[in-house]
């Protein structure tokens, strides 16, 4: 494949910025072919399928297969290039960046696409439910955001040890600040994955506090009185508090209260 390279960029004379772009070109044309026949593969295999998840996962891959393509190609045109070994580090570390941002990208979109699939199947993936789905969602978007910054340091030549010291430093102080609110959140995560009330229950609490639930997030649940007054109460307080479902059981029900005078 070299051989055959180097005689067509030999075509062009010995002019290393021609040659740059002759392989720029090159990479674009290549990048767009290769983009075609992936797409119309996978889109075969996909007609196979009921479900139109994986085609919207294929209409995500577009960008992330011309963009590897592409920069693949400015790799080896900045290597036709005479160019200083700290600029072209420079540039090759630029292209890198490049592509680890593009594939960040795809894999946001595309684990929101995945859990949403796995939440309509409850009955092999309990954990995974249309209420915990806004939970796994940012669970793998930091674990993916992570991964994408340690490879980031990787690529610039960051000494990943010494960031991990701080890091770890900087979130001993922050847990110790916001120990309030990371034991909101955290009860907020323990809520949705108990279930002990769902959206629409009508609870009542030890305190007094009783109503619909509007709202189940990871800092607080909102509670809606019957007399349209909306009570915003921490996680971490109605995670320990005794809590009277009185929309639970096996069937629906409504009750009247009805007061007699004698």
């Amino acid at each position: 494949m070299d051989t055959y390279l180097q005689q067509l960029l030999a075509f062009f004379g010995d002019n290393e910025w021609v040659h740059a772009a002759v392989l720029v070109v090159i990479s674009i044309v290549l990048a767009g072919i290769a983009d075609q026949l992936i797409s119309r593969v996978l889109k075969r295999w996909a007609r196979r399928t009921s479900t139109s998840i994986d085609d919207r996962l294929i209409d995500l891959l577009h960008r992330p297969i011309f963009m590897s393509v592409l920069v693949a190609g400015l790799y080896l045109a900045l290597a036709e290039l005479r160019l200083q070994p700290e600029v072209l580090q420079f540039f090759r570390r630029v292209l890198k960046t490049l592509l680890v941002m593009t594939w960040l990208v795809f894999a946001f979109r595309s684990s929101s696409i995945v859990l949403e699939l796995l939440s309509h199947l409850e009955r092999k993936f309990t954990a995974i439910q249309p209420r915990t789905v806004a939970l796994f969602d940012q669970v793998f978007k930091l674990v993916l955001a992570g991964g994408a910054v340690y490879f980031l340091f990787l690529v610039w030549g960051i000494d990943v040890g010494a960031w991990m010291a701080g890091a770890g430093i900087i979130g001993i102080a922050v847990g110790f600040a916001a120990k309030d609110t990371l034991a909101n959140v955290f009860s907020g995560i323990f809520i949705l994955a108990d279930a002990p009330y769902n959206h629409g229950d009508f609870v009542v609490l030890d305190s007094g506090e009783r109503g619909v639930v509007t709202q189940i997030g990871l800092r607080s649940t909102r509670l809606l009185t019957r007399d349209d007054i909306e009570i915003t109460i921490p996680n971490a307080v109605i995670a320990n508090a005794k809590i009277l479902n009185e929309s639970g059981g096996r069937w629906e029900k409504e009750r009247v209260l009805s007061l007699i005078h004698i």
